[in-house]
């Protein structure tokens, strides 16, 4: 089962369901919803994968204790996200974008993104970042890096503390120290 908002994900997700299924001898059924996840209800899973959706909404302790709702006794939940940390680069780079009037709906937001970041020098921290940054080479992926609706990153001692409340058990940590 796969859950997602953006109708055109769902749809993609299902173009590439639909391939996999050309291409491979098995591959295992896959039901995708459209909807937000604080407003689906339904059956419970022995496995959960959420992958870059808790720092996008605007309670992540609140959205993780109801994800946590949907997991079997014993279920294993598997998150991947920022810690408020690493994404200081982006936000920072995001706020020069917007100080620039440049808005993510404009049809020259590529063009117009890369004009103000080749203001900067190329040692520029903003600058840096920005080039260093794969997904600006198409709009949707400028957009997703630099201008999400909604960033609510958590520090470590944040997650530590959502994860007793949502009566999880913290099994590890696959990031290097220093991202943790």
């Amino acid at each position: 089962c796969s859950i997602d908002f953006s109708k055109s994900s769902c749809e993609t997700l299902k173009k590439r369901v639909a391939f996999a299924k050309l291409t491979r001898k098995k591959i295992a059924p896959i039901q995708v919803i459209c909807k937000d996840i604080n407003h689906w209800h339904g059956e419970p899973f022995d496995y959960i994968l959420i992958s870059n959706v808790l720092h996008h909404v605007a309670n992540p302790t609140e959205t993780l204790a109801r994800i946590t709702n949907w997991l079997k006794p014993h279920g294993i939940l598997r998150m991947v996200t920022y810690p408020k940390t690493s994404r200081i680069w982006m936000r920072e780079t995001q706020a020069w974008l917007k100080c620039h009037k440049i808005n993510r709906n404009d049809i020259f937001l590529k063009q117009k993104s890369n004009k103000v970041m080749n203001t900067l020098s190329n040692s520029h921290p903003i600058r840096s970042c920005y080039y260093s940054q794969p997904e600006r080479i198409f709009k949707a992926g400028l957009v997703d890096a630099f201008y999400n609706a909604l960033e609510n990153p958590l520090s470590p001692l944040e997650w530590e503390k959502s994860f007793r409340t949502s009566k999880l058990k913290w099994l590890k940590e696959t990031q290097n120290e220093t991202s943790q």
